[in-house]
């Protein structure tokens, strides 16, 4: 199974609304046990013809209990005309992914990833942020249109829209904040830390995908849960 985290790489996006994504797979991948072994996925995958580039990811391997195994491959030197597809944890059975293209050309790290691991949409959960839900509600949705999500857009146009998503709410913007602002402005303090509490939940959630099922997890989870922090 792939589970696809979805935001932006680089310092600047990490406290970010748009990277629930990337923050609810790290909240995973600890909760696995794989030891914080995020690796550029280590061999070569050659995009079709209307994508010339090559893309050296790495994967670190682990056991089906956490432990790290053996890293798959060396990394090979990349050069200029070469980038980064994903960071990737493999984690049997599971295979956690960020894109490490940017959000709105999500498209081709997940086509090459499904190529490169040999998995159909049927494989795949992508987590990603919703202005369109409440703040911290989750859904879980197979198909459909991208809801305005340009990084759920690019993926749509590049394998189809039959795969399943794991939708984080994070409300419309106030007042006349216009939604880029709103998605990549940097938190901190209590909007921080309640990211953080919906990337928890995600990854809760995602793990119950996984281990109990679409219905199951649909019933535990869309029913919406404001996060406590500010209380008190």
């Amino acid at each position: 199974m792939l589970i696809i985290g979805l935001g932006n790489p680089g310092a600047e996006y990490t406290a970010t609304r748009h990277n629930i994504g990337f923050l609810a797979l790290e909240q995973l991948a600890q909760r696995l046990d794989t030891k914080g072994h995020w690796h550029l996925l280590g061999k070569s995958l050659v995009f079709e013809a209307d994508m010339p580039h090559q893309a050296d990811v790495l994967v670190t391997a682990a056991t089906s209990d956490g432990n790290c195994a053996q890293t798959i491959s060396e990394a090979p030197e990349q050069p200029p005309q070469q980038f980064t597809i994903a960071n990737a944890v493999l984690v049997s059975p599971l295979i956690l992914a960020k894109p490490q293209t940017m959000m709105n050309h999500s498209g081709r790290a997940v086509r090459a990833l499904l190529k490169h691991y040999d998995l159909t949409l049927e494989d795949m959960l992508v987590i990603h942020d919703d202005l369109d839900l409440p703040p911290d509600a989750i859904r879980i949705r197979q198909g459909g249109g991208s809801g305005g999500h340009n990084g759920i857009r690019d993926i749509i146009a590049a394998i189809g829209p039959d795969f399943l998503r794991l939708k984080y709410g994070i409300g419309k913007p106030p007042g006349q904040m216009d939604a880029s602002t709103y998605v990549l402005k940097r938190l901190s303090g209590l909007d921080l830390e309640e990211l953080h509490l919906g990337a928890s939940r995600c990854a809760e959630a995602a793990w119950a995908l996984m281990t109990q099922g679409v219905t199951w997890t649909q019933n535990r989870y869309h029913e919406p849960t404001i996060s406590k922090a500010r209380e008190g």
